[in-house]
């Protein structure tokens, strides 16, 4: 999905361009912002979508997506107690001692 919308970013900056091209409001300017834009978008492309592309997502393990999963949804109550429970937590697991 992020490989298509990172074509799809460059088809609109290129067809930018080239519309203010034709135009002829391609001033100096308009350049440099383009030039940021493209900057963005290299870097875009190596950081969200070069590994997205290079990872293999096969896996030698048994075929799981044949059979459905039913998840139960919780009440509103109950996430927002899980929500609230895990914003109060620090975070650290402290193990309980063993005294012996």
């Amino acid at each position: 999905m992020i490989g298509r919308l990172y074509i799809f970013l460059w088809f609109t900056v290129i067809l930018t361009a080239g519309i203010f091209y034709l135009a002829g409001d391609f001033t100096p300017l308009i350049g440099v912002v383009f030039g940021f834009i493209c900057f963005g978008l290299t870097f875009m492309g190596m950081i969200a979508v070069l590994p997205s592309i290079v990872h293999d997502e096969l896996t030698s393990g048994p075929d799981t997506a044949a059979t459905p999963v039913v998840v139960k949804r919780k009440s509103a109550a109950a996430m927002l107690r899980t929500f609230a429970d895990a914003w109060n937590e620090n975070g650290v697991e402290i193990r309980k001692p063993h005294y012996r």
